[in-house]
């Protein structure tokens, strides 16, 4: 016959709640390792920098000089004019030298009566003034940081006249005096120097010296590394 054996319930109890110990503090630790942050560790790294040296690159005056001078004679100022001018012209009998007794009026030669010519024209032309920048002398001081461009004195250039511009305002001649406009353009000349003489008391030279001036200055700060140097620009 079977015996029946007692069974000790606090020795069940005791490893139960051990078990349930067990796994709580399994699990406690297994979400402490779950939602804890990782730590972060700080690296020291030994970063090169190259030191960087710029080189100031030295312009000499000579050098300044030769840029300056390539530019060669340029017109920096124009002068527009429209020329008027008469004609008058008559035949004349020489008379070598012909006296009125009993005064000191005499004549040399008589004009023709009848024989006057008469005519009345313009024309378009124009006076360039400017600068001859071969001969230009430059000098560079470093201890006063300053460059000195020496230009020649502003000049005129050339003078021209157009010829489509020819306007015939009146013409009167004589059928023994056949002169016409195309005896007058060896005077051309004269007037021409007569509108060059008035462009210069309009101020024509000193506007072409005015440009050149302000030409120099900006050519010598865009072409070449003058850095805080000061750029002064005179005149011969």
């Amino acid at each position: 016959m079977f015996k029946h054996r007692r069974i000790n319930w606090f020795a069940v109890a005791f490893y139960v709640v051990l078990i349930a110990g067990i796994c709580a503090a399994t699990y406690s630790f297994a979400s402490k390792m779950l939602t804890k942050e990782p730590e972060t560790i700080e690296v020291e790294r030994e970063v090169v920098v190259e030191k960087v040296v710029e080189k100031e690159i030295v312009i000499s005056g000579s050098t300044i000089e030769s840029g300056i001078s390539g530019i060669g004679k340029l017109c920096t100022a124009e002068y527009h004019f429209t020329h008027v001018e008469s004609f008058e012209d008559n035949m004349y009998l020489s008379t070598g030298r012909l006296s009125i007794p009993g005064t000191n009026i005499q004549f040399k030669d008589l004009a023709i009566p009848g024989t006057k010519s008469y005519f009345i024209y313009s024309y378009d032309g124009k006076v360039l003034a400017g600068i001859d920048f071969e001969a230009v002398q430059v000098t560079k001081d470093d201890e006063s940081r300053s460059i000195t461009v020496i230009l020649p004195a502003a000049e005129i250039i050339s003078s021209s006249v157009d010829p489509e511009s020819f306007m015939l305002y009146d013409e009167k001649n004589s059928i023994f005096n056949h002169y016409g406009v195309t005896e007058v353009a060896d005077s051309f000349s004269d007037m021409i120097k007569a509108e060059e003489n008035k462009a210069k008391q309009d101020g024509l030279l000193t506007e072409a010296a005015d440009n050149a001036k302000l030409l120099v200055e900006n050519f010598v700060r865009a072409g070449y590394n003058v850095g805080d140097y000061n750029v002064k620009v005179v005149f011969n």
